[in-house]
């Protein structure tokens, strides 16, 4: 029953690497490479979807994101790379 629910809690809550690696996908399938960040991750946010640090060109994205449909995912992920690509 452990092991399942490890399983289980690992599907749910994808990783901070897993984020960067869908970022990088689409980054170049939608804009060629051009956007870029210093870092992508996720955070506990109680208001917020996802933020973007104009200062530095960190993206952070919702923890309770990870529960939403992928594409609703691939929408947060693309707006904080596209906000830290316009700063």
């Amino acid at each position: 029953m452990r092991v399942r629910l490890e399983k289980r809690m690992r599907r749910s809550i994808p990783s901070d690497e897993r984020l960067e690696r869908r970022a990088r996908e689409l980054n170049r399938r939608h804009f060629g490479g051009r956007l870029s960040w210093t870092s992508i991750g996720f955070a506990d946010m109680a208001s917020r979807w996802g933020s973007c640090s104009f200062t530095d060109g960190a993206i952070r994205v919702a923890t309770r994101a990870a529960k939403l449909p992928e594409w609703v995912l691939d929408y947060l992920v693309v707006h904080g790379a596209w906000s830290s690509f316009m700063r």
